[in-house]
């Protein structure tokens, strides 16, 4: 009943359908389908385009194209691009949301060539291949790798390198990928895959969704640094791999591999203990199997933490050697 402040977007989906919402402020809408072969990448910014009011791939708010009428809305009439409409198309835009579109996009259908300041840019997209959980965390975990507008890379220049406004930044608080697996029960199809803090150094770790709780390290977040807390670590990560990323970035890479391994075998192994089970006693196994996992994750953390302050402590400026002449 009291509309939207701003043009919000909403994800819908089952193991079926996924439905993309975009509010355009005030009390109008519309919902688009993502075909079964396709994918979509969006930034803060309208994205959807042209809208079928024929098609069941579309929904819309009531009077949503009278009131487009009504106030002149559409600059180009005979069609209903709704991102022309209701979108920005500024130099923000350009810089700030469309290069994370650009990106995406060039990472699933590399085939393409586009420019990353490209206001239009598609909304549906095919992949040259399938999309698995792998790939979405490249893309939610990435600072334009491998391209002249990298913060932390050595292509281009100091000022392509900072261009753009890169998916992961330091002051990004967490990573999701919700996973809903087709052909398994919905008691044990959701895996909800989280990275903490920074997503360039951070694992993405999957959380079986029918589980009662996580673990007390991951569910406990205070406002300053602590070691009880999963957050915190991860956030000591990136900033020790930021600062050091010529000689740290090995060994977290080694360790995000390692992880995504470990991840995988982790799903699968429980979908098979798992499997013969149902209601709470599946839940309790699931919450079980969840705790005993990130503890495991914690162990390998602590690790990669250790190593790295004892190769910053070795790499210290305050050292001295004694020369065999002096």
């Amino acid at each position: 009943a009291h509309g939207s402040a701003e043009s919000n977007s909403i994800l819908f989906a089952d193991a079926d359908e996924v439905w993309y919402m975009e509010l355009a402020t005030g009390h109008h809408w519309v919902a688009q389908r993502i075909p079964d072969d396709a994918y979509a990448v969006c930034a803060n910014r309208i994205s959807i385009q042209e809208v079928d009011f024929g098609s069941s791939f579309f929904m819309a708010s009531e009077g949503i194209r009278a009131f487009v009428s009504d106030n002149r809305l559409n600059p180009r009439p005979g069609t209903f691009d709704f991102r022309r409409i209701f979108g920005t198309y500024t130099q923000q835009d350009a810089h700030y949301n469309t290069p994370r579109v650009w990106f995406g996009q060039r990472a699933f259908s590399p085939e393409v060539e586009q420019d990353p300041e490209d206001l239009d840019l598609p909304f549906i997209c095919r992949a040259n291949r399938l999309i698995g959980v792998d790939d979405v965390a490249y893309v939610l975990s990435s600072h334009f790798n491998g391209t002249p507008f990298d913060p932390l890379g050595s292509d281009g220049d100091e000022r392509s390198r900072g261009r753009y406004r890169a998916i992961s930044l330091s002051r990004t608080q967490e990573g999701h990928i919700l996973q809903i697996r087709p052909g398994m029960p919905a008691e044990r199809a959701g895996v909800h895959w989280v990275a903490l803090g920074t997503t360039a150094f951070s694992p993405f770790v999957p959380f079986l969704a029918n589980a009662s709780s996580a673990h007390p390290v991951w569910e406990h977040t205070g406002a300053r640094p602590e070691t009880t807390s999963a957050y915190w670590l991860l956030r000591t990560l990136g900033m020790l791999t930021e600062s050091r990323y010529a000689s740290a970035s090995k060994p977290v890479d080694d360790f995000l591999g390692a992880c995504r391994c470990k991840a995988h075998a982790f799903v699968a192994r429980t979908d098979a203990t798992c499997a013969p089970l149902a209601g709470e006693a599946l839940t309790e196994a699931l919450t079980r199997e969840n705790r005993a996992f990130m503890d495991e994750l914690l162990a390998d953390l602590h690790t990669l933490l250790q190593d790295l302050v004892m190769a910053a402590a070795e790499d210290s400026r305050l050292s001295f050697a004694m020369d065999e002449n002096l």
